[in-house]
């Protein structure tokens, strides 16, 4: 584990991966982050990871915290996300939406463990 995920994980995630409610899968999707009230500011960012609750994200500036944003995926799928936490360019981002509606919105992306709710 790098030493980075080592502070994010006693920042805002459990100490143990397994107590996790739905697991994560490795990937790099370039993505972009907006405000909904302010959708010329577009910000490009890169998926690491994603589950049917959240993803990691690279970034070039801090997100503010609290205000739900924007995640728009492969240019096409939008979901609202709300910033948990960030860390030396990276972000993690809760979805707003229900895990089973995430999952079924990214069956064809993500692998069958990441799926089972």
């Amino acid at each position: 584990m790098a030493a980075n995920d080592q502070y994010f994980q006693t920042l805002q995630e459990p100490r143990n991966a397994d107590r996790r409610a739905f697991e994560r899968a490795c990937v790099l999707v370039s993505a972009q982050m907006s405000d909904p009230d302010e959708t010329e500011q577009v910000t490009d960012c890169v998926v690491f990871d994603l589950s049917a609750n959240g993803a990691k994200i690279r970034i070039a500036r801090p997100l503010a915290g609290g205000p739900i944003k924007q995640l728009t995926l492969y240019g096409l799928v939008d979901f609202e996300v709300r910033p948990a936490w960030n860390h030396g360019g990276f972000a993690g981002l809760q979805f707003m939406a229900k895990p089973e509606t995430v999952a079924e919105t990214l069956a064809g992306v993500l692998p069958g463990r990441c799926l089972e709710l």
